[in-house]
């Protein structure tokens, strides 16, 4: 059997303030390696990059060297998280996606490579567009198998048009090569005839705050355990549960349960509606409140442990569509006379202005992308090392393998601290994006990571993680947003919200 496989994926953050254009999506050359991975990518070339990753990508290509089944590369499309997608970038994706499978077809499958929390400029749920428009294109009876991030925010019309809908159920996430091969053997089993998938989906109106989104502690580990027990069931295929992304502000922002069983979708609409109830009843443990910039320093240099503390600058977090350059942390840092900090922040002029070794260095940097990041926070030191910053990380979360900050230079301050500055924010860094400028981690007593989950693997040194309340387009206080669109009431902003 014929499985094309494809996809757009892209985690958008509507408070951003500059659109993701067609240039944020160019199209990659042939012979595209792992260093290449955002843009359009098309045929072959997406196994030159997928084939050694752990992505979603990867376990679609792992499915073709199964028996009688040959998944066709056609396109697939990515760049990092950031502003609403552009009508024309959403369109020039969606062209080449088309033009792919009228001309390579016809197939008897088709895989999906999709996030969830995808919102263009015409349609604020741009994922369930796609799937749509691919729908259209295949016709009715051809199995549609669809893989989205754990943050997507799962809805109703992007589960109609799919056959099997499954979401990475780890953060960090670590699982997205198995859960595209498990869409694939149950697309491939539909093909042959094997089962007969029904999808339920339920949104409870519940939006799930991102300090308690990791699926290594409650709530989400209770949410897990009972999904892998609603799918051991007799006639259930799968069950999936969507976290959520609440930086998009879309009418189906929040939490998704969504179930398929063989044939009966009975038995699916009351799964899915099992594991909704459950996260009702624990809706308490659904938001959480992290420390001020100062409480969290003092509470990082009041730890026994000798081993560095990170501190998580979650309104800054790369990965959730901000820019990487807030100095906020920064600031607290040095009015707080720590001795010995780690830190890195996107600012490519500062780069500039600093890439002589040994030189003198004393300058403004960050907070200039937006008033929530700022003001600029001046440094003094000594720039220590240049170079690019480039390097590999097999346990990075979302399954990508090779990042790339581009040039950088290491500054390490008259008071103490340590300042990696950046050409390109990159997310999910870890401990390996300063040793590639020769800067070992563990010798700092704090660190600062623009990240909540994704770095958790990429810093083994650290005795702890604290998540800290700073400002924002990733904030993870939600009152901190003003939303048009979602729906109301909702938890956790109207506390009189019920769900039956």
């Amino acid at each position: 059997m014929r499985l094309a496989a494809l996809g757009l994926l892209h985690e958008t953050n509507t408070f951003a303030p500059h659109p993701t254009g067609p240039d944020d999506f160019p199209l990659m050359p042939v012979g595209a390696d792992q260093s290449s991975i955002l843009g359009i990518i098309t045929g072959e070339q997406l196994w030159n990059v997928h084939a050694g990753a752990k992505t979603t990508l990867a376990g679609y290509h792992a499915a073709d060297s199964l028996a009688g089944i040959d998944v066709i590369p056609l396109v697939f499309a990515t760049t990092p998280p950031s502003g609403t997608i552009s009508r024309d970038a959403f369109e020039k994706v969606a062209r080449h996606v088309l033009e792919a499978l009228e001309e390579q077809g016809p197939f008897d499958g088709v895989l999906m490579a999709q996030h969830g929390a995808s919102v263009a400029e015409d349609f604020p749920d741009a994922d369930a567009e796609m799937i749509r428009r691919v729908r259209a294109a295949v016709g009715p009876r051809v199995p549609l198998g669809v893989v989205v991030d754990t943050h997507g925010n799962i809805s109703p019309a992007q589960v109609e048009p799919a056959t099997v809908t499954l979401a990475w159920q780890t953060n960090p996430h670590v699982d997205c090569r198995e859960r595209g091969l498990r869409c694939a053997e149950l697309i491939a089993a539909t093909v042959r005839g094997e089962i007969s998938p029904v999808q339920a989906i339920e949104n409870p109106p519940l939006a799930l705050n991102i300090l308690v989104q990791g699926t290594a502690d409650d709530p989400m580990r209770t949410f897990l355990a009972a999904a892998r027990g609603l799918e051991s069931e007799p006639g259930m295929l799968s069950a999936s549960i969507g976290e959520g992304f609440p930086y998009a502000d879309v009418a189906h922002m929040g939490m998704a349960f969504v179930a398929i069983a063989d044939g009966d979708a009975a038995l699916a609409a009351t799964g899915a509606k099992r594991l909704a109830r459950l996260a009702w009843e624990m809706r308490a443990q659904c938001d959480a409140v992290a420390p001020t910039p100062d409480e969290a320093i003092a509470q990082a240099l009041a730890t026994p442990d000798p081993r560095p503390v990170v501190l998580l600058d979650v309104g800054d977090n790369v990965g959730a569509g901000t820019p990487g350059d807030s100095a906020i942390l920064l600031e607290a840092l040095i009015r707080n006379k720590v001795p010995s900090f780690l830190l890195s922040i996107w600012d490519a002029d500062a780069v500039r202005r600093t890439s002589t070794v040994g030189a003198r260095v004393d300058l403004e940097v960050g907070g200039r992308t937006d008033p929530l990041y700022g003001p600029p926070v001046r440094i003094e030191g000594v720039t220590r090392a240049v170079g690019r910053d480039a390097w590999e990380d097999r346990k990075a979360s979302g399954g990508w393998v090779a990042f790339d900050a581009g040039l950088a230079t290491v500054v390490d301050l008259d008071g103490g601290g340590t300042v990696l500055l950046t050409t390109t924010a990159v997310p999910a860094a870890g401990a390996g994006q300063y040793a590639a400028l020769g800067v070992d981690a563990a010798d700092h007593r704090i660190i600062v990571s623009k990240a909540v989950y994704s770095t958790r693997d990429g810093y083994p040194m650290a005795s702890g993680f604290i998540p800290v309340d700073t400002p924002g387009l990733a904030a993870s206080n939600m009152s901190r947003f003003t939303y048009h669109h979602r729906r109301r009431p909702m938890l956790p902003f109207e506390p009189e919200t019920t769900y039956d």
